[in-house]
């Protein structure tokens, strides 16, 4: 139970016209901080259903390990709810156990209030006979400053809590934007680090003075694509009959998997993968400045664009684009696998 008016006090509280505080602080500290103990079991039991979840990407692969990753990891999925609601129950619990140090607060500077006000009116009464009751004359005014000072400090509390809970709030944003922010690094690493590893597989024949392995750009884009959807596949050589051509034709890709190229400089390319979103992948076309041309794959990691060029175990492409120029782009991560790949691509060895 938490503090109660001193039997002492109830004639003067009823002297203002105001009542006694209802809310029970033992009760809002009690229930703040099972709050505070509920919040930090979520957050164990989620950090610990992370480390599941991603143990299932570090141990598998394929398009229903892809699915369950990235259903995961939404913006309405399992981490960053679980996150949320930790972090929600946290807050609740500071909130309740503010609110109770408010209550007593209030309810300690009530009791001093009407106990300053009981001894004036005693002093007041007591001096009636010596003054033929003139004292009493102040008792009105004793009065209306103790309800007036009552007041106040009600108006100072609910001013008090507004100003809490506006702090808390703009806490509870500011950490639920720094776990949707570190949620979104976590994933973008792990991709980072996959992607690592399938550039280093490719095409790992890779030899520039012959063309089978050092002019087959179009069969490296469609094997990095199949890779990033978790099939072990390497890049084939460039047939025979394209050697003199130095490499085949963006219609290759685009008759395999049914869609056109589109027409666009880099920046063109980077909104587009931007609007596609996290994961979204695709081909970027360029002909070179010096003649010929070349296929490199795109990909939004973490809401940033990548190019990436796997024929040659992930060259730096930083400088693709000022050396050449009609460049065009086909995303595919959307496309389901089509046939006729294996002219492409086969398995490791």
């Amino acid at each position: 139970m938490g503090l109660e008016l001193p039997a002492e006090l109830t004639e003067p509280l009823s002297w203002i016209g105001l009542e006694w505080p209802q809310a029970d602080e033992e009760l809002l500290f009690a229930a703040g901080q099972h709050w505070l103990s509920f919040g930090m079991t979520l957050q164990a039991a989620a950090e610990r259903a992370n480390g599941a979840a991603e143990a299932v990407g570090r141990y598998n692969t394929g398009d229903t390990v892809d699915a369950f990753e990235a259903w995961w990891r939404r913006d309405d999925g399992p981490q960053l709810r679980l996150l949320e609601d930790a972090i929600a129950a946290q807050l609740i619990g500071a909130v309740l156990m503010v609110f109770a140090a408010m209550t007593l607060a209030m309810k300690i500077a009530f009791i001093v209030q009407l106990i300053i006000l009981l001894v004036q009116v005693t002093m007041a009464i007591a001096a009636a006979v010596a003054t033929f009751g003139a004292s009493t004359a102040t008792v009105p005014g004793f009065i209306a400053v103790t309800r007036m000072a009552c007041q106040r400090l009600i108006k100072m509390i609910v001013q008090q809590v507004r100003t809490v809970l506006k702090h808390i709030l703009e806490q509870a944003k500011r950490l639920l934007k720094l776990a949707r922010k570190v949620g979104a690094k976590r994933a973008a690493r792990k991709v980072e680090r996959q992607i690592a590893h399938d550039l280093k597989r490719v095409n790992p024949k890779f030899n520039p003075p012959h063309p089978d392995y050092s002019a087959n750009c179009t069969h490296c884009v469609q094997t990095y694509e199949l890779r990033r959807r978790g099939i072990d596949v390497e890049a084939t050589a460039l047939p025979k009959q394209f050697h003199n051509w130095g490499g085949r034709s963006i219609g290759d890709i685009e008759n395999t998997w049914g869609r056109r190229f589109t027409g666009g400089g880099q920046g063109d390319i980077e909104q587009a993968f931007q609007n596609f979103g996290p994961g979204s992948r695709g081909v970027v076309a360029i002909r070179w400045n010096n003649g010929g041309g070349h296929v490199f794959n795109v990909e939004n990691v973490g809401g940033k664009v990548r190019f990436i060029d796997g024929q040659n175990a992930g060259r730096d492409v930083a400088d693709y684009f000022a050396k050449g120029h009609s460049t065009s782009f086909v995303r595919l991560d959307d496309i389901p696998m089509p046939g006729g790949l294996t002219e492409f691509v086969r398995p490791p060895g």
